[in-house]
């Protein structure tokens, strides 16, 4: 198998990860069990084998960051695993790219991507930032749309910043 590997710093030695790669290249390998490969990121992020999912790993991290943090500190949210359901979107949009470069035309929006306006643009992830009950309980006392950055948002900018408790609250449940 002649395979080209580019990542980012963390799967630097990590060759153990060739394997699971293989589905990808393979033209028959369900959709489900590409959207399901979270193998692949779990080792990446430097997942032990109590972690199954990227959502677990993720919570797991955030409490470590916090832990790690002093009240004037910030904490970068960029540096997390993504979770289980934009893993799922990324995956199937590498698959796609990967059967492409192999020669098999598939339907893109079929594997991680959409068209807006026009433009085929990926599919970030299947599942809101937080669930609405949570969202709710934000105490910015707004409950109708808002205009987020020139975006139409239920959540105002200001509240953003609540996010990543609200997430915590919502995976410790």
């Amino acid at each position: 198998m002649e395979t080209c590997f580019v990542t980012f710093d963390q799967s630097a030695g990590k060759t153990d990860l060739f394997p699971i790669l293989e589905s990808f290249e393979k033209p028959e390998t369900p959709k489900a069990e590409i959207e399901n490969a979270e193998e692949f990121p779990l080792k990446l992020y430097g997942s032990n084998k109590l972690v199954s999912t990227l959502d677990k790993l993720r919570h797991y991290k955030y409490k470590q960051a916090i832990e790690k943090s002093s009240l004037t500190s910030t904490i970068k949210l960029e540096s997390q695993p993504p979770t289980s359901a934009a893993a799922a979107q990324h995956s199937l949009r590498a698959y796609h790219q990967v059967q492409t470069w192999r020669g098999k035309m598939v339907d893109a929006t079929a594997w991680g991507w959409q068209i807006g306006d026009g433009i085929l643009a990926p599919v970030e992830t299947t599942k809101g930032v937080a669930p609405d009950n949570l969202l709710k309980m934000v105490a910015c006392g707004c409950k109708t749309q808002s205009q987020v950055n020139g975006k139409s948002s239920s959540l105002p900018e200001k509240s953003l910043s609540l996010l990543p408790c609200l997430w915590s609250f919502w995976l410790a449940k």
